[in-house]
């Protein structure tokens, strides 16, 4: 069986002490666009100027360098030095971890080692500073999950129990870069790993949120009156978060 054909082409441009990766995807459409991702800068060209690529790219890292210019912090996430010993990851605004990555002989996967307050993040070696940074990034999530499910099924029962008492059908702990959570309409509630960044009354905000579609699924004046009633100063988390997202990623 052959292999999913692949529509795009990966490479990396320079943008001041940052190697950023690109992606670039060639398509139909009438224009080029360029986007902060994930996991990478997306680079879409159009099929007509597929010729161009290399002039495409020049704009895509002017774009960049003027983006980094209003906002250093952006593309911080694309570094993977930001692993390097003595950086420190704090969870819920009180658990600090020092983070280190560490290259080895396995031709596998990658494994994470907590020992005390310090993760040792072992990634096979001779793979590119990309794939290492999403291999760090998803076992520090992982571990994260694991770590701290209880304490957020605990916030959880707590916030439900004293304003909503809604029969919560189940709480997972995953990764997930478009939103910090979301309720299902089968009332099970999922949270992003990325929320344990949040400081813990920001953090509260979002499970406060998120029960609250229990009662409204929607974002409808109904939803934030739930909210309000709930937490009448929910707009300070808001803001805080507004201010401070781009900063916050495994």
């Amino acid at each position: 069986m052959k292999g999913k054909k692949l529509n795009y082409t990966d490479t990396y441009v320079t943008v001041h002490q940052y190697k950023v990766p690109l992606r670039i995807h060639i398509e139909r459409r009438s224009n080029i666009r360029i986007a902060v991702g994930k996991d990478t800068v997306l680079l879409r060209i159009p099929v007509f100027s597929s010729g161009q690529i290399d002039k495409h790219i020049a704009t895509a890292t002017d774009w960049l360098k003027k983006v980094c210019k209003e906002q250093p912090q952006l593309l911080e996430k694309y570094h993977i030095s930001k692993y390097a010993i003595n950086r420190e990851v704090t969870i819920l605004g009180r658990d600090k971890y020092e983070l280190e990555v560490s290259e080895h002989n396995s031709e596998l996967t990658g494994e994470i080692r907590l020992k005390d307050n310090k993760m040792l993040i072992l990634v096979p070696n001779g793979i590119d500073d990309f794939d290492k940074r999403v291999m760090a990034r998803n076992l520090i999530s992982k571990l994260m999950a694991r770590k701290y499910k209880k304490l957020v099924e605990e916030r959880i029962k707590y916030w439900n129990d004293r304003y909503f008492q809604k029969d919560v059908k189940g709480v997972t702990l995953r990764y997930n870069s478009t939103n910090w959570g979301s309720c299902s309409t089968t009332s099970k509630i999922n949270i992003s790993t990325r929320s344990l960044l949040l400081p813990m009354e920001v953090f509260d905000y979002i499970l406060v949120h998120e029960l609250s579609h229990l009662v409204e699924m929607n974002h409808s004046d109904r939803f934030w009156k739930v909210v309000e009633r709930v937490m009448p100063d929910y707009e300070k988390a808001e803001k805080w978060i507004t201010d401070n997202a781009m900063k916050l990623d495994f």
